[in-house]
């Protein structure tokens, strides 16, 4: 598993595909799911990692049972690679739903990123490898 965080507009997604031309984009959970095994020569990317969180928690989904599919489903994809903005810096929001939302995000980040072989912050389209 590879993970891939930045922020907004920074060429995370663009210097995915210039490694893996091949690649599979997937931007939610069911979709990957449903996609069944590799065929070897297709990378799957799941993008926007950070909006799926929040679209589940507005839906109602508790936090917990939210963190809990998510690393399950993403432990479960062989040679997955994961892509998502960094939320957690800069102003913290007055709405409550948003700083969960944030605080989610950062936790599920930290869970993904001890299992990830690699993990790589773009910014600017410039990779800089932090594990």
């Amino acid at each position: 598993m590879e993970l891939y965080i930045g922020g907004f507009a920074q060429g995370k997604l663009g210097y995915v595909k210039a490694q893996n031309p091949e690649c599979l984009v997937f931007e939610d959970l069911e979709s990957l799911k449903n996609s069944g095994s590799s065929d070897g020569k297709s990378v799957k990317v799941l993008n926007r990692l950070h909006l799926i969180i929040k679209k589940m928690l507005l839906s109602g989904i508790e936090p917990e049972a939210i963190k809990s599919e998510i690393l399950q489903t993403v432990s479960s994809v062989s040679g997955l690679i994961i892509i998502c903005d960094e939320i957690g810096c800069g102003i913290v929001p007055v709405d409550e739903t948003e700083r969960l939302y944030r605080e989610l995000t950062g936790r599920i980040l930290v869970e993904i990123a001890k299992k990830a072989d690699r993990v790589v912050r773009i910014s600017c389209g410039i990779p800089q490898a932090i594990k």
